[in-house]
Protein backbone atom coordinates (compact mmCIF):
# COMPACT_ATOMS: atom_id res chain seq x y z
CA UNK A 1 0.00 0.00 0.00
CA UNK A 2 1.31 3.69 -1.16
CA UNK A 3 0.94 6.58 1.89
CA UNK A 4 0.24 9.04 -1.08
CA UNK A 5 -0.35 8.68 -4.65
CA UNK A 6 -0.44 12.02 -6.84
CA UNK A 7 -2.22 11.81 -10.45
CA UNK A 8 -0.24 13.88 -12.44
CA UNK A 9 3.13 14.91 -13.17
CA UNK A 10 2.93 18.40 -14.62
CA UNK A 11 4.48 21.39 -12.46
CA UNK A 12 1.34 20.94 -9.16
CA UNK A 13 1.91 17.38 -9.16
CA UNK A 14 5.81 17.76 -8.99
CA UNK A 15 5.52 20.51 -6.43
CA UNK A 16 2.92 18.41 -4.27
CA UNK A 17 5.65 15.44 -4.66
CA UNK A 18 8.54 17.59 -3.80
CA UNK A 19 6.63 18.82 -0.77
CA UNK A 20 5.47 15.88 0.53
CA UNK A 21 8.48 14.09 0.06
CA UNK A 22 9.80 17.04 2.78
CA UNK A 23 7.08 16.59 5.11
CA UNK A 24 8.91 12.96 5.11
CA UNK A 25 6.29 11.06 2.90
CA UNK A 26 7.50 8.79 -0.39
CA UNK A 27 4.40 9.80 -3.45
CA UNK A 28 4.34 7.84 -5.93
CA UNK A 29 3.35 9.90 -9.29
CA UNK A 30 1.57 8.52 -11.63
CA UNK A 31 1.44 9.75 -15.51
CA UNK A 32 -0.39 9.08 -18.45
CA UNK A 33 2.38 10.39 -20.69
CA UNK A 34 5.43 11.74 -20.27
CA UNK A 35 6.76 14.42 -17.23
CA UNK A 36 5.13 17.48 -17.59
CA UNK A 37 3.35 16.73 -21.09
CA UNK A 38 1.01 19.93 -21.33
CA UNK A 39 4.24 22.11 -21.69
CA UNK A 40 5.50 19.17 -24.34
CA UNK A 41 2.34 20.01 -26.03
CA UNK A 42 3.24 23.34 -26.58
CA UNK A 43 4.42 24.96 -29.62
CA UNK A 44 8.35 24.94 -30.61
CA UNK A 45 8.90 27.95 -30.02
CA UNK A 46 6.72 29.67 -27.76
CA UNK A 47 7.79 31.69 -24.88
CA UNK A 48 6.16 31.83 -21.51
CA UNK A 49 4.48 35.23 -20.42
CA UNK A 50 5.50 34.28 -17.16
CA UNK A 51 8.93 35.28 -15.55
CA UNK A 52 11.37 32.39 -13.90
CA UNK A 53 10.43 32.81 -10.54
CA UNK A 54 6.93 32.43 -11.03
CA UNK A 55 7.67 29.07 -12.52
CA UNK A 56 9.77 27.82 -9.76
CA UNK A 57 8.86 24.83 -7.87
CA UNK A 58 10.49 23.20 -4.82
CA UNK A 59 12.95 26.00 -4.45
CA UNK A 60 15.06 25.02 -6.85
CA UNK A 61 15.94 28.19 -9.28
CA UNK A 62 14.71 28.53 -12.41
CA UNK A 63 17.92 30.01 -14.72
CA UNK A 64 17.40 31.41 -18.21
CA UNK A 65 19.42 34.33 -19.85
CA UNK A 66 16.07 35.29 -21.27
CA UNK A 67 13.42 37.66 -19.51
CA UNK A 68 10.92 35.06 -20.30
CA UNK A 69 11.37 31.53 -20.48
CA UNK A 70 11.12 28.86 -23.64
CA UNK A 71 9.12 25.68 -23.81
CA UNK A 72 12.63 23.62 -23.94
CA UNK A 73 13.99 25.65 -21.26
CA UNK A 74 10.88 24.91 -19.30
CA UNK A 75 10.83 21.29 -20.02
CA UNK A 76 14.24 21.07 -18.91
CA UNK A 77 14.04 23.05 -15.86
CA UNK A 78 10.91 20.77 -14.76
CA UNK A 79 11.98 17.42 -15.44
CA UNK A 80 15.64 18.26 -13.82
CA UNK A 81 13.91 19.08 -10.58
CA UNK A 82 12.12 16.08 -10.74
CA UNK A 83 15.30 13.98 -11.15
CA UNK A 84 17.58 16.00 -8.75
CA UNK A 85 14.35 15.16 -6.12
CA UNK A 86 14.70 11.54 -6.70
CA UNK A 87 10.97 11.62 -7.29
CA UNK A 88 9.12 7.91 -7.82
CA UNK A 89 7.24 9.19 -11.08
CA UNK A 90 5.85 6.50 -13.34
CA UNK A 91 5.32 7.50 -16.60
CA UNK A 92 2.72 5.80 -18.84
CA UNK A 93 0.48 4.92 -16.08
CA UNK A 94 -3.36 5.93 -17.04
CA UNK A 95 -5.55 6.15 -13.53
CA UNK A 96 -8.58 4.96 -15.22
CA UNK A 97 -10.58 4.72 -11.67
CA UNK A 98 -10.59 5.78 -8.16
CA UNK A 99 -13.03 4.56 -5.38
CA UNK A 100 -13.02 4.77 -1.58
CA UNK A 101 -12.68 1.42 -0.09
CA UNK A 102 -14.82 2.65 2.91
CA UNK A 103 -13.53 -0.87 5.26
CA UNK A 104 -10.31 0.89 6.02
CA UNK A 105 -10.85 4.56 4.74
CA UNK A 106 -8.33 3.96 2.18
CA UNK A 107 -8.52 4.48 -2.17
CA UNK A 108 -8.42 1.75 -4.56
CA UNK A 109 -6.97 2.99 -8.00
CA UNK A 110 -6.99 1.34 -11.59
CA UNK A 111 -4.07 1.88 -13.26
CA UNK A 112 -3.96 0.68 -17.29
CA UNK A 113 -0.12 0.78 -18.78
CA UNK A 114 1.43 1.29 -21.60
CA UNK A 115 0.63 -1.93 -23.22
CA UNK A 116 -2.96 -1.64 -21.77
CA UNK A 117 -2.26 -4.03 -18.99
CA UNK A 118 -4.42 -3.39 -16.05
CA UNK A 119 -3.44 -3.22 -12.34
CA UNK A 120 -4.57 -2.12 -8.74
CA UNK A 121 -3.39 0.10 -6.30
CA UNK A 122 -3.45 0.94 -2.93
CA UNK A 123 -3.33 4.61 -1.29
CA UNK A 124 -4.19 6.34 2.08
CA UNK A 125 -4.02 9.58 0.48
CA UNK A 126 -4.41 10.50 -2.97
CA UNK A 127 -3.38 14.11 -4.68
CA UNK A 128 -5.70 14.63 -8.24
CA UNK A 129 -3.36 17.46 -9.61
CA UNK A 130 -4.23 16.51 -13.42
CA UNK A 131 -3.89 20.32 -14.66
CA UNK A 132 -6.44 21.79 -17.13
CA UNK A 133 -4.33 22.09 -20.44
CA UNK A 134 -5.37 18.16 -21.52
CA UNK A 135 -9.37 19.02 -21.67
CA UNK A 136 -9.15 22.38 -24.29
CA UNK A 137 -12.52 24.27 -25.12
CA UNK A 138 -13.25 23.66 -28.43
CA UNK A 139 -14.92 26.67 -30.16
CA UNK A 140 -16.18 24.18 -32.68
CA UNK A 141 -15.29 26.34 -35.63
CA UNK A 142 -12.71 25.70 -38.60
CA UNK A 143 -9.24 25.87 -37.37
CA UNK A 144 -10.23 24.87 -33.70
CA UNK A 145 -9.36 21.08 -33.70
CA UNK A 146 -6.99 19.23 -31.46
CA UNK A 147 -4.75 16.62 -31.91
CA UNK A 148 -2.92 14.64 -29.73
Amino acid sequence: MEEVVIIGAGPCGLSAAIELQRAGLRPVVLEKECVVHSIYLYPTYMQFFSTPELLEIGGYPFSTPNDKPTRIEALNYYRNVAARGGLDIRSYQEVTGLEPNPANGTFRLTVRGRTGSESKLEARNVVIATGYFDRPNLLGIPGSSFRR
